[in-house]
């Protein structure tokens, strides 16, 4: 196993080569203290994500775990998946505390900091819920809207709010928003894709009076303010059915004047056949079709969300991006920030017919395992109703916490194998029903060797909610312990299920201490304070580059 010093990779962090740092550790425990520029993978997932997220093999890794066990057991499974420069850091986690060097917590912290950095960089404007809500009562004419996905929207809103994703407010404005002396008020669920949503319209040149609500949804709930529920209010823009909105000029030219180059299909092809030198990401930004076509154009995304939590798609620091769509403004736009957050070379490729035959052979081909006995809901009911089955459930445990099939126990992937003597299902079938189905394949095939059969829940266990039949919520059956979901968590949490699925639906979990926590808001507060604070923070961590970048600062696409 090759370590590396921790001066060593600060020197590499701050010359902005090629490199990614993998966190092998649970989320969490990872969101207790990081790298800014480290990505968490955790041990469980690693086969799984590293092909998509760290798409070169000869790029340098360093791997961050809290102990040398995990770090080899890391070190092995990408090296039995050809990746040849594998290291760890040396001590871990604790090395880089102990030397006084700068942690951050929760996750998408790097991008967070950013939505910080924007608000204080550019002045973005903002109002008060107490403000909106004034306004909103008295007749005001203006449009608020939440640029959140759909399902944060329909959980909770802003009353009278209209939703539109941040990417295709570009789009949506002209038509919600037509005279220009109409004030504009954008809201998310707390602070970073308001943000970029408002400055975003501000920096395209729209006349329209911009702010921010502060602190979004969670805001207007801490001000002692209803939220609306449902979608009534959703906008098509039209990008989404092949009828771009025609943009104001001055519009148009600002958003092309944003930095960002625009590359043709042999351009693109030049950077895909430098993937073995640089490593390369592709992002398909258009609505969702779930056509052969738009699958085979690019990892599928949302400008959104790709801003807001883009170490979940970026693995490598210093690595090209190029974002295909159909639509400039919502590429351009998007292009711009993630230039703007260190990207430097992001570049933005406009649809064409060429373009799906050229990108489809660089991208990872879906697992499919012919070998893993596969159960539907409709069967796996039927089994759990006779008794005949024994579920366990191999997510992160937030994940599991969040909703999982009932009866089902949790258990780490990495722990299945020893634990299968006190699950105790020998004479029943064992069924792996995880969030995500790929880990639970995973997981199938390290007990192969075990010759204890295994089945897994097609779909997964969003299979079993989309069927109609209920997920349970909280700490239910614990087959393995973690260092946050244990004995003593499903004890403090046992009766109030109401008070879990609010911290899940409003994604508040991480700052969840049943112990400590009585009541929603309190984490509320928690998640904002830190949210705010990141905005000095960040500037301790050499291998952050945020900055303003106009036209005059371009990359080459060769």
């Amino acid at each position: 196993m090759q370590y590396i010093e921790i001066e060593e990779l600060t020197r590499t962090l701050a010359t902005q080569d090629e490199i990614a740092v993998v966190d092998v550790r649970y989320q969490e425990e990872f969101i207790r203290g990081q790298l800014l520029a480290s990505v968490n993978i955790p041990y469980d997932r690693l086969d799984l994500e590293a092909p998509t997220r760290i798409p070169r093999r000869t790029v340098p890794i360093v791997i961050v775990a809290a102990d040398d066990a995990t770090s080899e057991r890391a070190c092995i499974r990408l090296e039995h998946a050809d990746y040849r420069r594998v290291s760890v850091l040396k001590g871990g986690i604790q090395a880089w505390k102990a030397r006084g060097l700068a942690t951050f917590q929760d996750v998408n912290a790097e991008s967070k900091a950013f939505g910080e950095y924007v608000e204080h960089a550019y002045g973005t404007p903002n109002v008060e819920a107490d403000w909106l809500h004034e306004k909103i009562q008295s007749g005001w004419d203006g449009v608020v809207v939440d640029c959140r996905p759909l399902r944060e929207h329909a959980f909770a809103h802003v009353p009278g709010a209209v939703h539109v994703p941040g990417g295709d407010l570009y789009r949506a404005l002209p038509r919600i928003a037509p005279d220009p002396e109409v004030p504009v008020v954008v809201h998310c669920g707390g602070r970073t894709r308001g943000i970029i949503a408002a400055q975003g319209l501000i920096n395209a040149g729209f006349d329209n009076p911009v702010s921010v609500l502060r602190n979004g949804t969670m805001g207007w709930h801490l001000s002692g303010f209803d939220l609306a529920h449902g979608s009534q209010s959703v906008i098509d823009d039209g990008t989404a059915v092949g009828a771009p909105v025609a943009l104001p000029t001055r519009v148009e030219s600002r958003i092309r004047d944003q930095g960002v180059d625009e590359i043709d299909v042999e351009e693109l092809r030049t950077l895909i056949g430098q993937r073995d030198r640089r490593t390369l990401y592709l992002f398909d930004l258009r609505p969702p079709r779930d056509t052969l076509e738009q699958l085979a154009a690019g990892i599928p995304v949302t400008a959104g969300q790709l801003v807001q939590a883009t170490d979940e798609f970026i693995a490598v620091r210093g690595a090209r991006v190029v974002l295909v769509d159909e639509d400039f403004a919502r590429a351009h736009m998007t292009a711009a920030w993630l230039r703007q957050m260190g990207w430097r070379d992001t570049f933005v490729h406009i649809v064409n017919p060429a373009t799906v035959p050229t990108v489809a052979a660089v991208l990872p081909g879906r697992d499919y395992d012919a070998a893993v006995n596969r159960i539907d809901a409709d069967q796996l009911e039927t089994l759990l109703k006779c008794g005949q089955a024994t579920v366990v459930d191999v997510s992160q445990s937030h994940e599991y916490l969040a909703g999982h099939v009932p009866g089902a126990g949790f258990c780490p992937r990495s722990s299945l194998a020893g634990r299968l003597d006190a699950i105790g299902a020998s004479d029943r079938q064992l069924v792996l029903a995880s969030k995500n189905v790929a880990m639970s394949i995973a997981a199938a095939r390290d007990l192969r060797s075990s010759g204890h059969p295994v089945r897994v829940l097609e779909g997964g266990s969003e299979s079993w909610a989309r069927s109609g039949r209920a997920l349970t919520l909280g700490a239910e059956r614990l087959y393995c312990e973690t260092s946050w979901l244990n004995e003593a968590f499903q004890r403090a949490t046992a009766g109030r299920e109401e008070l879990v699925k609010a911290f899940v639906e409003w994604e508040l979990e991480r700052f969840f201490d049943p112990f400590e926590i009585p009541r929603i808001e309190n984490a509320m507060m928690k998640y904002l304070n830190w949210e705010i604070d990141l905005v000095n923070e960040w500037q301790e961590d050499v291998s952050v580059k945020f900055g303003r970048y106009h036209a005059a600062d371009r990359s080459n696409a060769s």
